[in-house]
C-alpha cells in the first residue's frame, strides 16, 4: 500500500505514542531486569518517532536516509531487548517466546513498511523533472514541496511562488494555486540542520541512557562490590552494564558522526 505525507506522519506519530505508552508501562510495572536498559533505549527511540513525524514535511526529502536509518536501529534495539528477556533466567517460556515472536515479526514488519514508503516518497520528490523555474527571489530555492493547501502531496515552489505544477504518487499533473495557498511562503532550509539536531539528540540520548545505567546497575554490581570486598557477578556486570555502554557508546559516536557531516555541508 502506497501512503501519502500526512498518513505516514500519522504513522509515525501513533508508533511514537505507543511506544511511549508501552515502555512507561513497563517501567512501572515490571521489575527492574536485564531488558531495563533497552527499555529506556526504546522509549527515547518511541520519542524520535514522534519528532519525526511531527516534522515530517520538512524532513522529507532532505532526510529520508537518516530517517531509514532511524526506523532500522529502532528494529535492532527492540530485537536485542527481547533477546535478552528471553535470557534472563525463568524468561524462556512457552507463551513468553510466542509473545516475543509476535512482537519481532510486528516491530520488523512495521519497520520495513515504513522504510519502503520513506524510500518512495523521497525518490519521488527527488526525480519529479523540475518545471522552468521563475526568477527566484526568495531564500528558499526552487524544489519539489509538500502541497500548502494539501489537494495533493506535491507542489512546486519556482523560488518566487508556488506554481501550477503538482505531484501525486510519483504522477506529474497541474492544479491552480489556491489563493490561500499562494499567500504561504516555505521557510528557508538551511543544508544538515535537521542532521544536526538529530546528531545533537542522539548524543545526548545515549550518554544519558549510559549515565542513567552506570549508576542503577554500575554501582549495585561492580563498584560496591569492589569496594566492600564481596564478589562481583562477572555474566550481570556484562549483560546490565557492558552491553548497554557500548550501544549507547555507538550512539554517541553515531550523534557525533552526523554533526560533522552536518557542519561540512
Amino acid at each position: 500500500m502506497k501512503e501519502n505525507v500526512g498518513s505516514l506522519r500519522t504513522y509515525f506519530v501513533l508508533v511514537g505514542v505507543l511506544g511511549l505508552f508501552t515502555g512507561v508501562w513497563s517501567l512501572v510495572q515490571l521489575p527492574p531486569s536485564a531488558s531495563t536498559p533497552f527499555v529506556g533505549l526504546s522509549l527515547c527511540f518511541s520519542a524520535g518517532f514522534l519528532y519525526v513525524g511531527l516534522r515530517f514535511d520538512q524532513l522529507i526529502p532532505g532526510s529520508a536516509l537518516r530517517i531509514q536509518q532511524f526506523v532500522w536501529i529502532n528494529a535492532v534495539v527492540n530485537t536485542l531487548g527481547t533477546t535478552v528477556r528471553l535470557l534472563v533466567p525463568g524468561g524462556t517460556t512457552v507463551p513468553s517466546l510466542g509473545l516475543a515472536g509476535v512482537s519481532l515479526a510486528l516491530v520488523w514488519a512495521i519497520t520495513f513498511y515504513l522504510v519502503s514508503n520513506v524510500r518512495r516518497l523521497s525518490s519521488e520528490a527527488t526525480t519529479l523533472a523540475a518545471p522552468v523555474a521563475g526568477p527566484g527571489t526568495s531564500s528558499r530555492p526552487p524544489m519539489w514541496l509538500p502541497d500548502p493547501a494539501g489537494r495533493h502531496e506535491l507542489r512546486y515552489w519556482d523560488g518566487a511562488a508556488w506554481t501550477g505544477h503538482v505531484s501525486d504518487g510519483g504522477q506529474a499533473g497541474t492544479d491552480p494555486v489556491s489563493t490561500s495557498a499562494a499567500q504561504v511562503t516555505p521557510t528557508a532550509s538551511q543544508p544538515g540542520s535537521a542532521l544536526r539536531t538529530f546528531g545533537r539528540l542522539t548524543v545526548i540520548v545515549g550518554g544519558t541512557i549510559a549515565v542513567v545505567d552506570l549508576i542503577i546497575f554500575g554501582l549495585p554490581l561492580f563498584v560496591l562490590p569492589l569496594a566492600y570486598g564481596a564478589s562481583v557477578n562477572p555474566a550481570g556486570v556484562v549483560v546490565l552494564v557492558g552491553v548497554p555502554v557500548l550501544v549507547c557508546a555507538a550512539m554517541i559516536a553515531g550523534g557525533i558522526s552526523m554533526q560533522r557531516k552536518a557542519m561540512a555541508r
